[in-house]
């Protein structure tokens, strides 16, 4: 078991430097691959998609410029319903857990709502799973449209096949 998380930390830590277009220092890409993989394994969520998250949210920084509200590498809304501060999600492992947490709940609300019967001309036996997570992903990021849905899940599509892994990874 320990093997498996050391690989699959190894193996985030690796999409992530060849994903990294901000030119984030390697030990914080390090520290975000193991916080990316506790989240996962905690959450049930697949990290590969966290990470596609961090690197649509915070381009893999821990505490990225704000442009809205949201705070840390998942661009988490402070002080809501619970939530810590924002300095305190401009922290990897605060900042990782929260955003997978949330998006974990978004996920699972969208899945509920794909299995509820549908009625009417529109009815069908629920949602496949790439609309599930679209629903999960637009409502993480509170958009009114697809779009940040559509990137994320290209760019979770990309980390899979490993599209840029080929490329010169920086030491």
């Amino acid at each position: 078991r320990q093997t498996s998380v050391i690989c699959m930390s190894a193996y985030l830590y690796l999409l992530l430097l060849a994903f990294d277009t901000h030119a984030v220092p390697i030990e914080d890409l390090s520290r975000l691959a193991v916080e990316l993989d506790a989240a996962g394994r905690k959450t049930g969520l697949d990290p590969v998609m966290l990470a596609a998250v961090a690197l649509e949210e915070g381009r893999f920084v821990e505490a990225p410029p704000r442009h809205g509200t949201g705070c840390g590498v998942m661009q988490v809304l402070p002080d809501r319903w619970g939530r810590p501060s924002c300095a305190a999600l401009e922290n990897y492992s605060v900042g990782v857990a929260q955003g997978a947490r949330i998006l974990s709940r978004t996920l699972a609300r969208c899945q509920a709502r794909a299995k509820a019967p549908k009625t009417g001309s529109g009815a069908s036996t629920g949602q496949p799973d790439g609309s599930t997570w679209r629903c999960a992903l637009t409502a993480y990021n509170g958009a009114a449209s697809a779009g940040y849905a559509r990137r994320v899940m290209g760019t979770y599509r990309a980390m899979l096949r490993g599209e840029k892994a080929a490329r010169e990874v920086r030491t």
